[in-house]
């Protein structure tokens, strides 16, 4: 667990990138590692001997887009996986806790402008109690840290919120959409890399959300016939 003891400080961050890191998110030598809990162990201790050799296939071209779009983040937040010792061990060897700290290692030592950009502004959190596969028990999860961040001193000054889904189980990054969309609006922004690509692309979740409440709740307004409420929630909504 000490891979995970880092602690979230100031100064206040105004960017802040949340990122599901996935078992195929570490690669050595252009290839993924078959476990990643105890192939991620033994790599972490011996990252010093070979780090040109290890690459991150989702979080580098997503930060080389946010450098290049102006908006490198202040703040990165890494999700990872890390079950108990009660779970199968076909099942635990897939954690990502090690992948996670193996990123942290090498996103801080990323250069920009000739200086460490991101020494000191990366932390991981994990998902300890949670099934990872679970959709109800990840979207709780994600609720219950993002309000808790967008009240602490780092996250209360926010201005964009960029969410990497591509990396983690298919219900971890539902789960991240939709607590992310549900605690920022507007301000979240959604990012896809899909394999291969080059940059990720920005999915347009967050407005569609949206709307389809604004419209919702325009129905229902009409339902019980307060009109003029109605035209409010479909101007709102852009219908």
């Amino acid at each position: 667990m000490a891979a995970t003891s880092q602690q979230i400080a100031a100064p206040v961050a105004r960017v802040v990138l949340f990122a599901n890191v996935g078992n195929r998110d570490v690669m050595v030598g252009g290839r993924p590692l078959g476990k990643p809990r105890p192939d991620g162990e033994r790599l972490l201790a011996e990252l010093a001997k070979g780090r040109d050799e290890v690459s991150l296939p989702l979080l580098d071209p997503t930060l080389a887009y946010l450098e290049r779009a102006g908006t490198p983040p202040d703040r990165i937040i890494l999700f990872a996986t890390d079950q108990s010792e009660q779970i199968a061990p076909e099942h635990r060897d897939l954690d990502t806790v090690h992948f996670a700290a193996i990123a942290r290692v090498l996103i801080e030592a990323r250069l920009l402008s000739s200086k460490k950009q991101y020494a000191g502004k990366v932390a991981i959190r994990p998902l300890t109690r949670e099934n990872p596969s679970l959709y109800d028990e990840t979207f709780a999860f994600y609720q219950t840290f993002l309000k808790s961040f967008s009240v602490s001193k780092v996250g209360a000054g926010v201005e964009e919120v960029f969410v990497l889904a591509s990396g983690g189980t298919p219900a971890m990054n539902l789960g991240l959409l939709l607590a992310g969309a549900e605690q920022y609006k507007d301000r979240c922004k959604p990012l896809y890399l899909e394999a291969g690509a080059s940059q990720p692309r920005r999915l347009d979740l967050v407005r569609q959300l949206q709307e389809s409440t604004l419209r919702k709740v325009a129905l229902s307004h009409v339902e019980k016939y307060q009109f003029a409420a109605a035209r409010e929630e479909i101007g709102r909504a852009h219908v």
